[in-house]
């Protein structure tokens, strides 16, 4: 699926989700002003009386220090004859409520209890029956709640009395956004974490494996604050848990990020756990909601410095790095960052769009597994240097056996001519000395390419041209740009490449024209072979004797080979990257 079939795909969905909230012209919108009026007790010093509250919209913006139980009250009038079938549906109310209509309870979701068993029920769209008769002209609705989360009252819309035939789609859209996306996430993130329990007995693994394995674990712990579920403690208690776990996702993810940049030691990482381990301890020790919402504030803005610290260490020692390390930072820090300072932002309360509101904790997941696919990526990146490397060095290896052990043995040969034909000696030195040749002559087109380049790939294209055109085989156009591949294997490798296809397509193709394009762009080369012969359509896969090594000759230095027919005329399509070939890191054999 492409990347853009995905946000496609997405927008749609966010479209008719919008679309149906704003189409349900047979109901009442009962959005808008809504009176707060707090229980009184001793958990609400300084509130008294009502104040007029904006729904929906998280109380908390309003009131941020408030935890307890309040109603929000709101008188509408009603005009419709029918008085059957009809539904009251709310977005979400945070975190327990009982909903009351003309004094009669009708719904509601949740449990607190003082004592044990809570039941949060912050993230559950409401979708309350209407008894038949119970509206009137005049009416009230109030809903009592408890507010004891992040999110408090009727922090999310929309707010709609109607018809069951006018809400039902909108409840089944918002249920599917809103609660079953969430549980599916808690589900998918224990299910990940038993993919990596299950593969962390074998010896091969990626560096850093066990942060992300167990970042995903925490995670999934975290996640489940998204869920109804019974709780047999104080509730406080439970959200200092799942916040906990939050802060040790974070710190892994972040140890994780550091590993896969290679800017990470061991004395760094251990001393990056005793932050965790202050936050850890802050959390624990809570004495209320407030303090507890404090320290979920300061450590996620503790996180996005940290992030924003190692984006900078990071950029003053670009020179260390690769083109791998690079596109990670590029790609994962945005999604990181959002992550984190999305968190932020709404346990600062700066904000109430509803879609950053509740998806963030997507945006969560995302990084992880951007983060261990980019780790893949680079460590794929890693092993075609090494690869590459290695075929560099065979070449250097094997022209020092050849230039200077082979000349020595040479004239060890011809000194022991000079001795006499009739020496024994002499006989018995010469046969030692062709069969060293023998061997090491065996052994150097062991090591190297079968034949090692003597000039530039430009110049055996140019030398190639020219000899086509010179015989009358066939018209030859040629633009090629005088530039030498960073590497002798490259060099080789291009050669064998274009001598093979113009084999292929002399003998074969039987083209009057040819036409040959090698150009340079930034970090990648390309060769280009144009002919008007019958055509060999060709997408790259290995296929074929000539074909394959061609194909296998490309993936080597990472490249890419395809062939296709452009108004009867057959285009061959060779593109290397050249960033991999970077000649400092060869010279300094850094990885």
């Amino acid at each position: 699926m492409s990347c853009r079939g995905t946000i496609l795909r997405c927008t749609l969905l966010l479209a008719l989700l919008v679309s149906c909230q704003s189409g349900n012209d047979g109901a009442l919108d009962l959005s808008g002003p809504w009176r707060f009026i707090p229980d009184a007790g001793p958990d609400n010093p300084g509130l008294s009386g009502e104040l007029l509250i904006k729904a929906p919209s998280n109380l908390r913006r309003t009131l941020p220090h408030f935890n307890g139980a309040a109603s929000l009250v709101r008188e509408f009038e009603w005009s419709s004859e029918s008085n059957h079938s009809l539904r009251l549906l709310i977005g979400g109310v945070g975190s327990v409520d009982r909903l009351f209509l003309n004094g009669v309870e009708i719904g509601g979701h949740g449990a607190a209890h003082k004592h044990g068993y809570f039941r949060s029920c912050w993230n559950t769209v409401r979708y309350y029956s209407i008894p038949a008769g119970l509206l009137k002209a005049q009416n009230t609705i109030r809903i009592h709640f408890v507010s004891i989360d992040v999110k408090s009252g009727i922090h999310r819309g929309p707010v709609l009395l109607g018809k069951s035939s006018d809400l039902d789609a909108t409840y089944w859209l918002l249920s599917f956004f809103y609660d079953t996306l969430f549980q599916a996430e808690t589900v998918i993130l224990f299910f990940l974490f038993g993919f990596f329990l299950v593969t962390m007995p074998f010896r091969s693994r990626e560096r850093g494996f066990l942060y992300i394995a167990f970042a995903f674990l925490a995670y999934a712990i975290h996640s489940l604050y998204y869920i109804e579920l019974p709780v047999a403690v104080p509730y406080l208690w439970f959200l200092k848990v799942q916040w906990i776990a939050r802060i040790f996702s974070s710190q892994l993810t972040f140890l994780f990020f550091l590993r896969t940049t290679y800017l990470g030691s061991r004395r760094l990482d251990l001393s990056l756990w005793i932050p965790l381990g202050i936050f850890s301890v802050w959390t624990l020790f809570a004495p209320d909601f407030d303090h507890y919402f404090l320290v979920a504030q300061l450590t996620q803005l503790y996180f996005c410095i940290m992030v924003l610290a190692h984006c900078l260490h990071f950029w003053l020692n670009r020179s260390e790095g690769d083109a791998a390390q690079i596109k990670t930072i590029v790609v994962a820090v945005p999604i990181v960052l959002f992550s984190y300072v999305s968190d932020l932002f709404l346990r600062l309360y700066w904000n109430d769009w509803v879609f950053l509101y509740h998806y963030v904790a997507l945006f969560n997941v995302l990084q992880f597994l951007v983060l261990y696919s980019l780790t893949l990526f680079a460590f794929k990146e890693a092993a075609n240097r090494w690869r590459l490397r290695l075929a560099e060095q065979r070449l250097l290896l094997s022209r020092e056996l050849h230039d200077s052990i082979g000349a020595d043995i040479h004239e060890i040969s011809v000194h022991a001519g000079h001795l006499g034909s009739d020496s024994a000696a002499a006989k018995s030195i010469q046969t030692l000395t062709r069969n060293v040749i023998h061997e090491m002559s065996e052994i150097v087109e062991f090591m190297r390419m079968p034949s090692s380049p003597s000039d530039a790939f430009y110049l055996h294209i140019k030398r190639v041209s020219d000899r086509l055109a010179n015989s009358g085989v066939c018209e030859v156009q040629a633009s090629i740009s005088d530039f030498t591949l960073p590497s002798d294997f490259q060099e080789f490798q291009m050669k064998r490449i274009f001598s093979e296809w113009i084999t292929n397509v002399l003998r074969h193709s039987q083209p009057s024209m040819l036409r040959i394009r090698w150009k340079k762009r930034r970090r990648a080369c390309s060769l280009i072979i144009a002919d008007n012969g019958t055509g060999l359509s060709w997408t790259g896969q290995a296929m074929g004797s000539g074909l394959a090594n061609i194909a296998r000759r490309a993936q080597s230095m990472r490249g890419s080979v395809r062939s296709f027919m452009m108004q009867s005329v057959n285009v061959f399509v060779c593109r290397v990257p050249l960033d991999e070939w970077d000649g400092s890191s060869l010279a300094s054999g850094e990885d």
